[in-house]
């Protein structure tokens, strides 16, 4: 009895922290099906939940519409491409910098971290500089090669290959296998939680990433979702909240689906293996 009352305070503050974080959500959800004469009504009311004009208005008018339809195909262009090369590069340059051993190895790894820890406020000016230059600018590219080319899948990588024996690889090099088998029939298969849990957040941060589009992009047929959605919000708030509710499943869904490998992902260890980890 009295271990569950030591309890009591944990799993109180556990169900405050859940409602905190779930009421956003379900205040959305209601007021995608309010009425627009009602929710014009009680748009500021934070705790007008309870619907009287039930009303699919909302999903009817951005279902149908041109600029839903076009966003939410380029969102998903963009998020899974940008998360293939970021894996690509990720790992591949991850698996350099952790078991090569050459000169500026330090100092370049330190160089990605740079680049990572930057804000994008800092590098928009010299990167909308160099895409109006080579003519990329308001293309599908001006998204995709700077994002899937981010430092985020270096240092992920980094970290976890570090962790690998080096006898493994050790081992296959000795029967003849070169940098690129090691990293495609070693590597890869050993790290595929990880890769699961990296391609997750990746797809979802991508997903919701705005700042790029909004600088680099202004032809309204290949802007993603999200700008859509800001230009919603400010021009016509009563038409926001039924996209903003299908805007959340596909995140929901790939956290849905692949919870259990984002899990094993996060916790990769080396207790698994036996053996040195240093470089090669």
């Amino acid at each position: 009895m009295k271990k569950i009352y030591k309890r009591i305070p944990t799993y109180t503050l556990c169900i405050i922290l859940c409602l905190i974080i779930m009421y956003p959500i379900v205040f959305i959800v209601s007021c995608s099906f309010f009425g627009s004469r009602e929710l014009a009504d009680n748009f500021i009311n934070l705790f007008y939940l309870i619907r009287k004009d039930f009303s699919l208005s909302g999903y009817q008018i951005i279902l149908y519409s041109f600029r839903f339809q076009s966003g939410l195909i380029f969102s998903l262009i963009y998020a899974i491409c940008i998360t293939f090369l970021q894996y690509v590069f990720g790992i591949s340059s991850g698996f350099v910098l952790a078991k090569f051993r050459f000169k500026f190895n330090e100092a370049l790894y330190f160089a990605y971290l740079l680049c990572m820890i930057m804000p994008f406020s800092v590098i928009v000016l010299p990167q909308y500089m160099l895409f109006k230059s080579i003519g990329i600018y308001d293309s599908v590219f001006a998204i995709i090669l700077p994002g899937g080319f981010g430092a985020m899948g270096v240092f992920f990588y980094r970290q976890f290959i570090k962790q690998i024996p080096n006898n493994i690889l050790e081992a296959a090099q000795v029967d003849g296998a070169s940098p690129f088998v090691l990293l495609k029939k070693i590597l890869a298969p050993m790290l595929k939680d990880c890769t699961f849990a990296y391609m997750v957040i990746c797809f979802c941060t991508n997903w919701n990433s705005i700042d790029p589009s909004i600088a680099f992009i202004r032809s309204v047929s290949i802007q993603p979702l999200s700008v859509a959605l800001k230009e919603a919000f400010n021009n016509a708030p009563e038409v926001f909240f039924a996209p903003a509710v299908l805007y959340m499943v596909p995140p929901i869904l790939v956290y849905f689906f692949f919870s259990e490998e984002l899990i094993r992902g996060l916790s990769f260890n080396k207790s698994s293996t036996k053996g040195p980890s240093h470089e090669i």
